[in-house]
């Protein structure tokens, strides 16, 4: 497939425009064994030593737009949009890590070559979800606040583990749709809604394994807390490799 984008993002260090070997072929997403699972988060670890310079000036530089973004009206929201242009960089440059090369500050910004009207697209979508979300919650919580008003406390009780379980079903699968369609879209080239649908099959059928690789992700977040931001500037790249390693199991077959 011809995808010629030199003339629209290119550095001289790193061919961004460049064709991506993923070293594996896509199949779709398959069911990988548990015990595989628990890989992720060391394969994100190598991915990180490989290339600790660049992947902790990277996470320096996006968190500084970030703060400069949040300062500036509408920006942040504007911001916003581009999160998952960014984050589709990252993993385009997670693959070139994979491949050898080094990690540069550069490739947060490449998911501008690739298919950046479909990853504003996708930022679109949380913004959408917390749209839907604020409906649901003008309509059921004045219901819920007269439960509470009246005294019911075990009819309040019952109608808010209602209501939670209904977000819960509303949330879950979207956050399963959106998880890997950023690198769905920036390396296999996956149009939008495809990118969702295989993203959500792949979470369906692997879903404890992510559960868990969630889990051990909020504890790292934590760990990285305490240590201030420069845990976290270490702790957020091997998450981003842990994920990289969880497309790779999850979609790919033959990976060397």
């Amino acid at each position: 497939m011809d995808n010629d984008t030199s003339n629209l993002y290119q550095t001289p260090e790193a061919r961004l425009d460049a064709s991506i070997d993923t070293k594996g072929n896509y199949s779709g997403p398959k069911h990988v064994p548990f015990s595989l699972s628990l890989q992720w988060i060391s394969k994100g670890f190598e991915l990180f030593k490989r290339s600790p310079g660049g992947w902790l000036l990277t996470m320096l530089v996006g968190f500084l737009m970030s703060i400069l973004a949040n300062f500036i009206p509408l920006v942040n929201l504007v911001y916003g949009l581009f999160m998952y242009v960014f984050l589709g960089g990252i993993f385009i440059g997670a693959q070139k890590v994979y491949e050898g090369e080094k990690f540069e500050v550069s490739y947060l910004f490449a998911g501008f070559s690739r298919y950046p009207g479909r990853l504003i697209l996708l930022g679109l979508m949380p913004l959408l979800m917390a749209m839907f979300v604020g409906v649901l919650a003008a309509v059921f919580l004045p219901a819920y606040q007269g439960f509470v008003d009246q005294g019911g406390g075990s009819g309040a009780a019952v109608f808010g583990i209602i209501l939670g379980v209904i977000m819960m079903l509303v949330t879950i699968p979207f956050m399963m749709a959106v998880w890997f369609s950023p690198v769905l879209i920036v390396l296999h080239e996956l149009p939008l809604t495809t990118a969702m649908k295989e993203s959500f099959y792949g979470c369906a059928r692997n879903l404890i394994s992510l559960i868990v690789l969630m889990v051990i992700s909020i504890i790292l977040m934590m760990i990285g807390g305490v240590l201030a931001i420069v845990g976290l500037f270490v702790v957020m790249p091997i998450l981003f490799g842990a994920n990289f390693a969880a497309y790779q199991d999850i979609f790919l077959t033959k990976v060397e």
